[in-house]
């Protein structure tokens, strides 16, 4: 399953066909907003899920089925869609474990990846 955050319904991307849902379903808090998009930037960058009062760590609950094995991926755009010209640097957490520092600077978006083998039903993705 791919999830979009911000996205307000489901979308497919035209160059591969792959299908994103909005990530309303697996989080509650922050707000969304839509940037304009650019020609080096992914469809799928062009929305996000913000959180402009400063919570400490935002997670993400995601259902997963004992033993089975599962990919997660993480992309960042900042696109500086607060006008502050400021990329947010920030700590990723799959699991309660630290992931990784995510620098958001980069233009085209930053992605991160990762296989693990989850022992229990829901894992937290948290930033």
């Amino acid at each position: 399953m791919r999830i979009d955050c911000g996205l307000n319904g489901k979308t497919t991307e035209n160059y591969n066909n792959q299908t994103w849902f909005p990530d309303s379903f697996f989080i509650d808090p922050g707000k969304t907003k839509q940037i304009t998009s650019s020609p080096n930037v992914s469809q799928i960058m062009t929305t996000l899920r913000y959180f402009p009062h400063g919570e400490d760590m935002n997670c993400y609950r995601l259902q997963l089925i004992n033993t089975q094995k599962y990919i997660f991926r993480a992309g960042f755009y900042y696109g500086n869609y607060d006008g502050k010209s400021q990329p947010p640097v920030f700590d990723l957490f799959l699991g309660g474990q630290l992931w990784e520092t995510v620098n958001s600077s980069r233009r085209k978006g930053l992605f991160s990846r990762s296989l693990c083998m989850r022992p229990g039903t829901i894992t937290y993705q948290c930033a």
